[in-house]
């Protein structure tokens, strides 16, 4: 990949990052996304210099400019570790064939199209999967709307990229559609059986996405 995908992959996972931290925190108390982001200790509205992900940070050293409250270290580390999955996505996308730069010049706009698709659907499907992780750390449950996004989006990728590179896959498309409900399967009887005391139902859920996202991943 040239240089600049790189960074730009780098650049927007950050950005996603960022949204994903709100996305987590807000849901924890309740709140939609809408509106601008304000200090949890003392409620002043932030400038923009002061939400640039990961740099703003660092440059504040983890405290409000106003207040001195310490800022949550998940902040940084959410920005950071959905960069580095954007950054392992697009490059693995990239090695198994999707991306030939070189064939962008004579492709139509519908495969072009159907490539950015493919790509935004991944890095959806991987920023959900990192919003479940660090919201179930912290509350040991997983909201039902993520893990149906997770899936959606997971599906969604897998029907963009046999459309977009039909040879790169080792798995028969039967196959892939039968590997969500088949690995949810087990985690919902174990859910069923314990009444929920071995496990919760989003357990079961976040399966369903992992078997389809896992199941026709690209060589």
């Amino acid at each position: 990949m040239p240089p600049i995908l790189y960074a730009s992959l780098l650049s927007l996972g950050l950005a996603v990052g960022s949204f994903v931290n709100v996305l987590i925190l807000r849901t924890m108390e309740g709140r939609g996304c809408g509106g601008r982001s304000a200090c949890m200790h003392c409620g002043r509205t932030l400038a923009w210099y002061e939400l640039v992900p990961l740099l703003s940070y660092l440059a504040l050293r983890g405290k409000c400019r106003t207040c001195g409250a310490r800022l949550s270290g998940q902040y940084p580390l959410v920005e950071a570790l959905t960069a580095a999955a954007f950054l392992g996505v697009g490059t693995h996308l990239c090695g198994a064939g999707v991306c030939d730069f070189g064939a962008f010049a004579t492709s139509g706009p519908r495969s072009m199209l159907a490539v950015l698709a493919l790509f935004a659907a991944h890095f959806a499907a991987w920023a959900g999967l990192i919003a479940i992780c660090v919201y179930d750390l912290r509350t040991t449950y997983i909201p039902d709307r993520f893990s149906y996004a997770v899936a959606g989006c997971a599906l969604a990728a897998q029907a963009l990229a046999y459309y977009a590179a039909p040879g790169a896959f080792t798995a028969p498309a039967l196959y892939t559609l039968l590997a969500g409900p088949l690995l949810f399967a087990p985690f919902y009887l174990l859910w069923k059986v314990s009444g929920g005391r071995w496990m919760g139902l989003g357990d079961a859920m976040l399966a369903w996405g992992m078997g389809w996202l896992h199941r026709g991943t690209l060589r």
